[in-house]
């Protein structure tokens, strides 16, 4: 029995990995545009308020609201998993700014044409620092969540105390 609790919760794991419209990594991602002050506006409007949704762990109210894509890419189940999963680890979010924002017709190369807007909010949790990026696709002239990715941030930074190799 905990042999098939494990085998089930490696293939929810793994089928959630990849929440997102299309299938290829975000170095595929095509040129964008930044869109006017009133149109970022209005995706940070939207944006916002589904992280704030997926703060409370409100993760199957988020996919309920979501874009018809992002629900053909991944079903209810294997995103809420997903997302509890992922999130728990990282904790309480903090107060996010509004981050950065712009517009493209495609998210990556071979995948569908459409209205996008991603929008990159860098996030802290606890003592984690991720960006989070929210892909937004126009449906019926309404912004819907099409993809979610999570990147956690690594800082360098000089350790002044300590002396470089071969230092007298």
């Amino acid at each position: 029995m905990r042999a098939c609790a494990g085998v089930l919760f490696a293939l929810i794991w793994l089928a959630g990995c990849n929440v997102q419209v299309s299938r290829g990594p975000s170095e595929a991602l095509l040129p964008s545009q930044p869109g006017t002050q009133a149109q970022r506006d209005e995706v940070v409007g939207v944006a916002l308020p589904i992280l704030a949704t997926m703060d409370r762990g409100e993760f199957g109210q988020a996919w309920d609201a979501s874009s018809q894509a992002m629900k053909d890419a991944t079903n209810r189940f294997v995103f809420v998993k997903a997302m509890e999963i992922s999130r728990k680890r990282l904790g309480q979010a903090r107060p996010r700014d509004r981050g950065r924002v712009a517009f493209a017709d495609q998210v990556d190369v071979g995948g569908p044409k459409g209205a996008y807007s991603i929008v990159e909010v860098d996030s802290e949790f606890g003592e984690a620092k991720v960006t989070e990026k929210v892909i937004l696709v126009r449906e019926s002239s309404v912004w819907k969540l099409a993809g979610y990715h999570m990147q956690s941030k690594v800082e360098f930074g000089a350790d002044e105390s300590a002396e470089p190799e071969g230092a007298p």
